[in-house]
């Protein structure tokens, strides 16, 4: 099995190639040199350990909302397409400048074990023409991290609200009316469930876990 089932999650999409997950529960590990790794209920994990791509743990979902936000804020400055006022632009701004602020994205984006081998291949895929927005290289320095974060806080902004934790940060995320990306793809309607997403109970394992099930309309 991969490292992943050792806990309960839920599994969200596919983002790169990669499975993203959701835990579901806090799980310690001491050691993280086979690709182990530790994580808290409502972190976000893309890749699963061991028999798949080794994880990266998303550790600060408000950090990656704010680093969205902000994305969000200069897209409808730049092609004026915002509803809001200037003065409630500014102020979310600031909000979220003010988290972003002095915070380590590497440390935030936690990869557990990557080789260098392993980098190179995702940051390939994230340029990949079967991205529906693929990340476009420039020469500024971290700006993949950037756009990988946002990235993730616009999957957190629509489908995982709830697990913002900054008051002030939920309530902007509330004011959010586009995505930019649409880069987490999920299965369709009609596929039966998989192996991905684990829950543990009293009556053993549970596989197939998904974060939800998509129903086809019938007209």
């Amino acid at each position: 099995m991969s490292y992943i089932d050792s806990f309960d999650h839920e599994h969200v999409g596919f983002f790169a190639g990669l499975p993203v997950y959701r835990a579901l529960q806090d799980y310690t590990v001491d050691c993280t040199n086979s690709g182990e790794f530790s994580c808290r209920k409502s972190n976000l994990v893309l890749g699963g350990g061991y028999l798949e791509h080794l994880g990266m743990v998303v550790r600060d979902l408000d950090f990656v909302a704010s680093v969205f936000i902000l994305d969000w804020i200069d897209f409808c400055e730049e092609n004026e397409c915002s509803d809001f006022s200037e003065q409630e632009v500014e102020q979310w701004s600031e909000v979220a400048r003010d988290y972003v602020f002095g915070k380590d994205e590497f440390k935030l984006l936690e990869c557990i074990h990557w080789s260098m081998r392993d980098y190179s291949d995702f940051y390939s895929a994230c340029q990949s023409g079967a991205m529906l927005s693929p990340f476009i290289e420039s020469e500024q320095r971290n700006e993949f991290e950037t756009w990988l974060a946002s990235n993730l806080g616009e999957l957190v902004i629509f489908s995982y609200p709830d697990l913002i934790l900054d008051g002030r940060l939920k309530e902007i995320a509330s004011k959010v009316d586009r995505y930019l990306y649409g880069n987490i793809q999920i299965l369709p309607a009609g596929y039966p469930s998989d192996h991905l997403g684990t829950k543990h109970d009293a009556n053993g394992v549970i596989s197939g876990v998904r974060a939800w099930m998509v129903e086809r309309c019938n007209k």
